[in-house]
């Protein structure tokens, strides 16, 4: 062997030497996933994307069908230093989610190789678990090598749509690679914040499970999302990880630009003895991206039942209904449905549905669910919007009244020869004056009963009874059945 190679041979055994005892332990957590890196690794409430395997599997949470993200770096420049890791997630919906992850790193002379399969599913509507299961395998030249199993834990949770919680503790067994060497366990509390949009920060405590402030320390991460086109972004990162007693601070910096489908990042790490790393890491993602909103934190279970995504009954009046009638409406809790009625008794009466945006807990989405489903009644000219919640039975009858206004055909009247009899009230009622209460008592449903009435004040008075076939979604056979109770004046 050549003087060059041995010489080498020693510096690589060196410098392998240096990061173990001055850096970190075999397969303790390293810097080898961009993203994260540019954070400082301050990703333990990272969520959405298959990364998150190797921070808390939890936050699988919200990803999409297929999500893939390669990574490569040679740790602060050392060429005989490669690291390349892989993940890949399956979002199967109601099962979970299912992931697996590969990272190898090290050289001929010392490597070390984890194998991931992860599992995530959801307790709550906002609250994920999820669970790895890792293989190790640790092999040094000369020395032989050595495989064991370790069990990762953690939950993510959404307190509100811009603050996530998250917690995960590592290597749960602390599996044994040599006497009297384990693979530490680690608990991470972590969380994400957003409170202006496009800036979340990131908070990691780590180690804390050492109680002491020398051994614990905190990872700060902050990014900047500029948006641009059609769901492109360019984002900012920084982070840092500050000093303990045992190792010095570190700090980071990063981009990145996504689509969509496809992301590319890059990170810049800084390490005060061991000089600087960089990092590339790409993403794919298949499918559509589901993102947690306000909506979705509050939908919750009413008194045991679930609440139907279709409403099936008939559309109600925003100013008469009932606590009960708005309950059947999707989206709508028993404490909003109070709210409503609440601020309907402030009001007067609503005289919009956008009014009722300013309820506490319904926004956007929630409107535009239950908007197909209420109506506001009105006394003077209504919209031809408006018109179709009055008579919404028959979805062919509502296209034709978008399509045309109602004409009125004046027909004529036929008299007969003979004088009209006079006939009493009691027995016989006048479509141009007679009431709704008085239409109902004949046997028209209160819909027709409503929609006579209505047709009446639009188009004026009737000049026949044969007009009345013209009222739309009119029940001709009751018309047919009640029509010689019925005069016109």
């Amino acid at each position: 062997m050549n003087i060059k190679l041995r010489f080498k041979i020693l510096f690589l055994n060196f410098v392998v030497l240096f990061i173990k005892t001055t850096a970190e332990p075999a397969f303790e957590e390293r810097y080898i996933l961009a993203k994260p890196v540019s954070l400082c690794n301050a990703y333990t409430a990272g969520y959405g994307e298959s990364n998150c395997i190797y921070y808390n599997p939890a936050g699988l949470i919200f990803s999409a069908k297929i999500d893939l993200y390669l990574s490569y770096t040679k740790p602060y420049s050392i060429d005989e230093l490669n690291d390349t890791t892989g993940f890949i997630s399956h979002n199967l919906k109601s099962v979970g989610i299912i992931g697996l992850g590969y990272n190898s790193f090290g050289s001929s002379l010392y490597k070390e190789d984890i194998v991931v399969f992860s599992y995530s599913n959801r307790i709550l509507r906002n609250v994920s678990y999820g669970i790895n299961i890792k293989s190790f395998n640790l092999n040094i030249k000369n020395y032989g090598n050595k495989s064991v199993l370790s069990i990762d834990t953690g939950i993510t949770g959404f307190l509100t749509s811009k603050v996530v919680g998250s917690v995960v503790v590592k290597n749960v067994n602390m599996p044994e690679l040599a006497q009297e060497e384990k693979i530490s366990s680690e608990l991470v509390v972590g969380t994400r914040i957003e409170m202006f949009k496009g800036v979340p920060s990131y908070i990691d405590i780590k180690d804390i499970t050492k109680f002491s402030l020398e051994e614990t320390y905190l990872r700060l991460g902050q990014e900047i999302v500029f948006s641009f086109a059609t769901k492109n972004e360019f984002v900012l990162r920084c982070g840092v990880e500050t000093a303990t007693r045992n190792k010095p601070a570190k700090y980071a910096a990063g981009l990145g630009i996504k689509s969509h489908i496809f992301a590319i990042d890059y990170a810049l790490l800084v390490h005060p003895y061991l000089g600087l790393q960089h990092l590339v890491s790409c993403g794919i993602k298949l499918g559509q991206l589901e993102f947690f909103t306000e909506e979705m934190f509050y939908e919750k279970k009413t008194k045991g039942k679930k609440i139907s995504k279709e409403y099936t009954g008939k559309p109600i009046n925003l100013n008469t209904a009932t606590e009960e009638e708005l309950l059947q409406l999707p989206g709508i809790g028993p404490s909003t449905a109070k709210r409503i009625i609440e601020l309907r008794i402030q009001k007067g009466k609503f005289s919009s549905i956008e009014e009722l945006l300013e309820v506490p807990r319904i926004g956007k989405i929630t409107l535009e669910r239950i908007k197909p489903y209420i109506y506001i009644e009105k006394i003077e000219k209504e919209t031809q919007k408006e018109e179709q919640k009055v008579y919404p039975s028959q979805e062919s009858k509502k296209q034709e009244l978008q399509k045309e206004e109602i004409k009125i055909e004046k027909e004529p009247v036929e008299l007969s020869p003979a004088p009209q009899p006079e006939v009493k009230t009691s027995e016989r009622y006048n479509i141009n004056t007679v009431t709704v209460e008085e239409l109902k008592t004949l046997g028209f449903s209160s819909l027709d009963a409503r929609n006579i009435v209505r047709y009446r004040e639009r188009k004026g008075k009737f000049s026949s009874i044969e007009e009345l076939y013209k009222v739309p979604n009119i029940d001709k056979k009751m018309v047919d059945q009640l029509k010689e109770k019925l005069i016109v004046e």
